[in-house]
């Protein structure tokens, strides 16, 4: 995972994931948190960095943003975005 080599190339210790559905089978749908990172450890993400392994319309991150609105925010691969539908 990205943040797995983030972490170890900056020797840092404790890692945790959060988990957002945005998609259901093919089509897109509103994003929601199916897994949290621990709460007391997040607070408002101050000194968090938060690794994305792919953004696509963007919904992930703005939902993070909006639990963690002093975290930093990396992605490894942002795709184009597609024609409107």
């Amino acid at each position: 995972a990205p943040a797995m080599i983030v972490a170890r190339e900056l020797d840092i210790r404790t890692v945790d994931t959060i988990s957002i559905k945005s998609y259901n089978h093919q089509s897109q749908t509103e994003a929601h948190v199916l897994k949290a990172p621990d709460a007391e450890m997040m607070g408002d993400g101050t000194g968090i960095l938060v690794v994305d392994d792919l953004v696509d319309s963007g919904k992930t991150l703005e939902l993070v943003r909006a639990l963690y609105p002093q975290a930093h925010f990396a992605t490894v691969y942002a795709k184009p975005k597609g024609k409107p539908q």
